[in-house]
């Protein structure tokens, strides 16, 4: 007996278009998993950057930055094209949102159910947020409160099951909010200083990288009519750049990102100082017979005596503690004299050229000087500008500051020109100068390159400041400056502390206590350092951290209640 088996019907399988598959690909899991992994490759690489980038620019290039390419002198692990924290933010965003909206399904209550359930929870926590963040307990308990709330209605009514998926759908719009407020940060925020002494008021703040050229002009003997050009201008300047309230051009004939100033006599000063030590140094140490008496002075400054033992050493000759009679030994010995006669010269005059490379700007000129056997005059180096400040002060280009501390000061060469073609002359500024004077047109004019400033619309003065630390150490213990604010336009006159973790919040700024010291010239005063920080965007973070915690625990909340009750069902 024979069976034949009934034919099967094969049906094709439609391949996906071209958007199908491209939509697959957005909402893929292994897409997150491969961002998520070039995510913590990029942490890693841009925090080993820091250690030879520093931590700003390392910042800048790895995090604030859609691509990371080689550069010359790069190390070797720096790969030759990567996602930097732009581009990997903004897709694993996208990736997100699309995954979300895959997985999105009707509610049994219905759109409007959901969405009304969605808004009221998510706007009784901002307010929540806004009001009570500062008050950890009553935050905690109140949003406990909301939560109990929240669950209990999700069980009855229209809002039965509008709220079965309220905790993912929090979770994901937290992370949301999180990435996009902190793109935000990046490009809306802004930090600057306020640095005064007690008794002081400080009506504006400068900004800690950037600068501005301004033009002053007294409109009333009181009041100036400023006129700024803002650092970004200055730095990639290609031709003359022209301001409406300007009856002259500016054109930037050299630009130095950090710079130090030099004062031309006092370099001369020095130079010839240093020049007398150097010659007094080849002087004692120029015949064998001062080596015993050289080494009796030695002998009585440990940091000579240092010197003169690796010299000893160098030459095969031990001091053993004794250099005086190590130097008598070698006296008889004209070779050994001669070797260690020039090695002490060498090894002093580095030590004196390193003291002075340590000390303020003309003294390190003046030894750069020295070493490159250029001295220092009225000529050389020639004056950078015609104004008569140049021909007293010049600056010298430093490498760029990368690290938390250091602080860049430009300098540049301007040539101004009249509307009607007629140069008026260059002039050097820079921060570390006062401003200068210059006549255009029959009006008096100033001229400065200083530190942007952010000018606010209220005062503070320095009332009175603390600085404690712990006995024995230098670990700060208190740090806080009492200040006053006044605010004409709000009616306000009131005093305030701004101490370690508990700064001030005025006016959609965020004061913290930066630095703190005494007046160089008066001791008896003290000096604080604020850094102001305005970000637009600050309550993202604390919003979007309490919408993801409130989603956890209720999902959590949720599957136990539903685990609870199959248990005493069964």
């Amino acid at each position: 007996m024979s069976e034949t088996a009934a034919p099967v019907s094969v049906v094709p399988v439609k391949s996906p278009s071209v958007a199908g598959r491209v939509w697959n690909f957005l909402t893929s899991l292994k897409l997150a998993v491969v961002l998520l992994g070039l995510s913590a490759l990029l942490v890693f690489l841009g925090t080993l950057a820091q250690v030879h980038e520093g931590l700003y620019l390392a910042q800048e290039r790895w995090f604030k930055s859609w691509w990371i390419l080689r550069q010359k002198g790069d190390i070797w692990w720096v790969p030759p094209v990567f996602p930097g924290g732009y581009a990997l933010g903004l897709a694993f965003l996208i990736n997100l949102m699309c995954a979300h909206f895959r997985r999105f399904k009707r509610p049994p209550g219905g759109m409007v159910a959901m969405l009304l359930h969605y808004g009221v929870v998510a706007a009784a926590l901002y307010v929540v947020t806004w009001k009570l963040l500062w008050m950890p307990w009553v935050f905690a308990f109140t949003c406990g409160a909301l939560l109990v709330v929240d669950l209990v209605l999700s069980r009855r009514g229209a809002m039965e099951g509008s709220g079965k998926k309220i905790g993912v759908d929090f979770v994901h719009a937290g992370i949301v909010i999180l990435m996009v407020g902190q793109l935000a940060t990046d490009m809306l925020a802004t930090e600057s200083q306020i640095s005064f002494r007690e008794g002081e008021t400080a009506r504006y703040s400068e900004e800690r990288f950037d600068s501005e050229l301004v033009f002053l002009r007294s409109v009333d003997g009181e009041n100036d009519e400023v006129t700024s050009i803002p650092h970004d201008m200055l730095a990639g300047a290609k031709g003359a750049i022209e301001q409406e309230k300007l009856p002259f051009a500016v054109r930037v004939v050299q630009w130095m990102p950090n710079s130090e100033l030099v004062n031309r006599q006092t370099a001369q000063q020095h130079e010839g100082t240093l020049r007398g030590a150097l010659a007094a140094l080849e002087s004692r140490y120029s015949v064998a017979e001062n080596l015993p008496a050289e080494a009796v002075r030695a002998k009585e400054a440990p940091g000579r005596a240092a010197v003169w033992e690796a010299a000893l050493k160098a030459i095969g000759e031990s001091g053993g503690g004794d250099i005086e009679a190590a130097a008598k030994r070698v006296a008889g010995q004209p070779d050994k004299a001669a070797a260690l006669m020039a090695g002490l010269k060498e090894r002093f005059r580095a030590e004196m050229m390193g003291r002075f490379g340590m000390q303020d700007a003309e003294m390190r000129f003046a030894a750069q000087r020295i070493a490159a056997n250029q001295p220092v005059t009225d000529s050389d180096p020639a004056p950078q500008a015609d104004s008569d400040v140049a021909k007293r002060y010049f600056t010298v280009p430093l490498p760029e500051a990368r690290d938390m501390e250091g602080r860049n000061v430009p300098s540049a060469v301007i040539e101004l020109t009249e509307r009607g073609g007629g140069k008026k002359g260059t002039w050097l500024v820079t921060p570390m100068l006062k401003e200068q004077e210059l006549d255009v047109g029959g009006l008096k004019w100033r001229v400065a390159l200083r530190m942007a400033r952010n000018y606010h619309p209220f005062s503070m003065t320095l009332m009175k400041t603390t600085h404690e630390v712990y006995p024995g150490t230098e670990i700060p213990k208190d740090f806080r400056s009492r200040v006053r604010i006044e605010n004409p336009g709000q009616r306000e006159d009131r005093e305030v502390e701004i101490y370690m973790n508990a700064p001030l919040r005025y006016a959609g700024l965020t004061f913290f206590q930066y630095q703190m010291g005494r007046d160089e010239l008066d001791r008896s005063r003290g000096t604080s350092a604020l850094q102001v920080v305005r970000n637009p965007s600050w309550f993202s973070p604390y919003f979007g951290c309490s919408l993801v915690g409130y989603g956890m625990l209720r999902h959590f909340l949720l599957h136990l209640f539903r685990f609870s009750q199959k248990r005493r069902t069964a």
